[in-house]
């Protein structure tokens, strides 16, 4: 497709400006979080865990729900799979990356939250790498087990909610919960919509500009498409590390793909009517177990930086040669 200069130009104003809304809305998600924590003392790390991680994966959660009615189970699976992929390896190492560079607190490479906030983080790396392996084992599934799938999502958040955080005193509390509870909601669905609106904006933008440069189409889809309907994520737990907020970026990343394999993936077997083979994806099963292996050990050891961060981004080079085929585009 050859694009004239005005739509060229056009394109590249959009996606400048949705770059900027991405950046402020991802701020606004931090921000109401924040205010949503000291408002019903939740903890920072359940927030994002839950609520943020949710909403972020909508875009995941539309293109699994299109495949179920199409009767694409190939591009459902794929899709959870691959996000799980890319949100551990590129929406922490990317951010963590940063963080050493740019001299935030994560430089010193040491993870010092406290200790509660590791069983949520090793809880949804367990079910992230569980499940899968327990998928490849049947080829058949029905939709009593996306109902069972969706009961593990709701009973886990409860069990999250009910922790409490003693980080402000209940003088605080009691002056101003509602007004800190009504102006974080408010910041975070805005922030949360924001996002959500950049990403596809982005994408669009960005792919049109490759198509009127004439770049190919595994390369669209292998960077700009496929980091693409991850921006939702990576913008947050970017805005996370500048704020030196280590937890509520590695629970949005952890509770993405906790959200992934129970409500997305559970959704598309209730109103899937087609046998679907994940054995069929057991390579990508592979992948996700090896970064979510990895990224557990980090974490049990207390370190993440910018050698941790390396190594999980290598593994999703290596992740693209195997399955997208970059040696195909040189």
């Amino acid at each position: 497709m050859i694009m004239d200069p005005f739509h060229i130009v056009t394109n590249a104003v959009i996606l400048s400006v949705f770059l900027m809304l991405l950046d402020r809305s991802s701020y606004a998600v931090i921000t109401g979080a924040a205010d949503i924590s000291r408002s019903t003392r939740m903890r920072y790390s359940s927030i994002g865990f839950i609520f943020v991680a949710l909403s972020t994966s909508l875009p995941e959660a539309s293109v699994s729900l299109f495949a179920a009615v199409e009767g694409a189970a190939g591009l459902a699976i794929g899709n959870v799979l691959g996000s799980n992929i890319a949100n551990v390896c590129l929406i922490i190492g990317i951010p963590v990356l940063y963080g050493c560079l740019s001299k935030t607190g994560v430089a010193e490479c040491r993870l010092t939250l406290p200790e509660q906030e590791y069983s949520s983080l090793f809880f949804g790396l367990f079910i992230s790498s569980v499940l899968p392996l327990f998928m490849v084992r049947s080829t058949k599934y029905v939709p009593f087990i996306g109902f069972v799938l969706i009961a593990i999502f709701i009973i886990y958040s409860y069990h999250l909610s009910r922790s409490r955080t003693e980080t402000y005193s209940s003088n605080d509390l009691t002056r101003g919960a509602k007004s800190y509870l009504f102006r974080g909601a408010a910041y975070a669905i805005a922030g949360i919509a924001g996002v959500i609106l950049s990403g596809y904006a982005i994408v669009l933008s960005a792919s049109n500009l490759a198509a009127a440069f004439s770049l190919s189409g595994t390369l669209v889809g292998a960077t700009i498409v496929a980091v693409g309907t991850s921006l939702p994520e990576l913008a947050i737990s970017l805005k996370s590390i500048q704020k030196n907020r280590m937890d509520f970026a590695l629970s949005n990343a952890i509770g993405s793909c906790f959200a992934n394999l129970t409500i997305i993936l559970g959704l598309f077997f209730i109103f899937s009517r087609i046998t679907t083979r994940v054995d069929a994806y057991f390579d990508l099963v592979f992948f996700s177990l090896i970064s979510n292996l990895f990224l557990w050990y980090f974490l049990s050891r207390r370190k993440l930086g910018a050698k941790e961060s390396m190594v999980l981004l290598v593994i999703y080079a290596i992740f693209l040669v195997e399955f997208v085929g970059i040696f195909t585009l040189f």
